[in-house]
């Protein structure tokens, strides 16, 4: 099943979340440390003001990050 079969107005993340795990244990992930974090915002009814606020801040950082992060540059907070 396409996960995003399973999003939908009123269903619950935690089943979401599940079926995600549920793919990288049954994979090689599990034993091999190939996974990472793989959440995405899918917004089911229609975008407002606010959201298109929060996406234009998110990518904004995600620029930052991405010229920040460099070999041998330590990343995390004091």
């Amino acid at each position: 099943m396409h996960r995003r079969a399973a999003t939908r107005a009123e269903a619950f993340e935690g089943d979401i979340l599940a079926d995600m795990q549920g793919a990288v244990f049954r994979g090689i992930g599990a034993y091999a440390h190939f996974h990472a974090a793989i959440m995405e915002t899918l917004i089911v009814e229609k975008a407002d003001q606010k959201h298109r606020y929060m996406q234009a801040v998110l990518f904004e950082a995600l620029d930052a990050f991405e010229v920040a992060l460099k070999p041998g540059q330590p990343m995390g907070g004091s």
